[in-house]
């Protein structure tokens, strides 16, 4: 933790309110991005209250072997991730198709061959597109199966290793591999779409 970091902390486990204010300020939109990717817009408020309110009463478990933010998005994850599972099993959608052909984007691994170029937002129009494409993501995260998007967000966004999602999820290695090489493809596959077509 940086000294900032550290002072927020210990302003959490004082009570301080300015401290609270500041940790909801400057957390609460990583917070909720990651609860909307796994576990959809119309529950994604619900599930970061519902953690801050874990952490305001449990900011004494905080160990500080990660970073604050690390904590609270594992956090967020791991109740966006449990209220999936609270939910009804899911019906997989007929007539999507997944195309298994990556061998031009990911190597044996699962990793980039060539990273994506960094987009630029520059010009309003490139703001406009920006927008309109994390919406779409957003959309296209939804459609996927829950087990596809939550390896996902958890490898791509969350950071995490494949050992601790398997532990997460009870996934075996090779099954966290495929479900993350399908929900790259379909993502894929749909930004290619939109840089063609300018929509979603």
């Amino acid at each position: 933790m940086n000294k900032n970091e550290t002072s927020l902390v210990e302003g959490l486990r004082s009570g301080r309110t300015k401290a609270f204010h500041l940790a909801v300020t400057r957390y609460s939109a990583s917070m909720l991005a990651t609860a909307r990717a796994i576990a959809g817009h119309a529950n994604a408020d619900d599930i970061v209250q519902d953690v801050w309110l874990t952490v305001f009463e449990r900011i004494d478990s905080f160990e500080g072997r990660s970073s604050l933010k690390t904590w609270l998005q594992r956090i967020v994850a791991n109740r966006a991730i449990s209220y999936l599972r609270s939910r009804p099993p899911e019906v997989s959608r007929p007539g999507v198709e997944e195309d298994q052909s990556a061998s031009d984007w990911f190597d044996a691994s699962g990793s980039w061959i060539l990273p994506p170029p960094v987009w630029h937002e520059d010009s309003p129009y490139a703001l406009l597109a920006a927008e309109d494409l994390q919406d779409c993501i957003d959309k296209h995260l939804l459609d996927m199966p829950d087990s596809q998007r939550n390896v996902l967000v958890l490898r791509d966004i969350q950071q995490m290793n494949f050992a601790e999602i398997c532990n997460e999820l009870s996934l075996s290695a090779s099954n966290a591999r495929v479900l993350l090489h399908r929900g790259r493809m379909r993502l894929m596959k749909m930004v290619n779409h939109f840089e063609e077509t300018g929509s979603c």
